[in-house]
């Protein structure tokens, strides 16, 4: 079965991103537009050039923030493609 994934405005400057058919821990991020600077918030696993010509669309990603050891699955390809540095919580 083929995975997409789905990009939803849940709000002014907020985007949603799901991979449809689920997998893994079912993971959710989402982009957080600010005065031109985009913050994506987690990861999810699949990425795909779909994904990344939408969030280009959206203006991008500034920075990754990863809330939970649990996204860090794909955490360097989403830094490779945006060139943007990434954020851990530190506990």
């Amino acid at each position: 079965q083929a995975f997409a994934n789905k990009i939803v405005p849940e709000e002014n400057g907020v985007f949603s991103i799901t991979t449809n058919p689920s997998f893994g821990i079912g993971q959710t991020a989402y982009v957080i537009q600010n005065d031109g600077f985009n913050i994506l918030w987690d990861c999810v696993t699949f990425l795909d050039d779909a994904t990344l010509s939408q969030i280009k669309r959206l203006g991008g990603v500034n920075a990754i923030a990863l809330s939970h050891p649990h996204f860090y699955s794909t955490q360097v390809e989403w830094v490779d493609a945006f060139d943007a540095p990434i954020y851990i919580s530190r506990g």
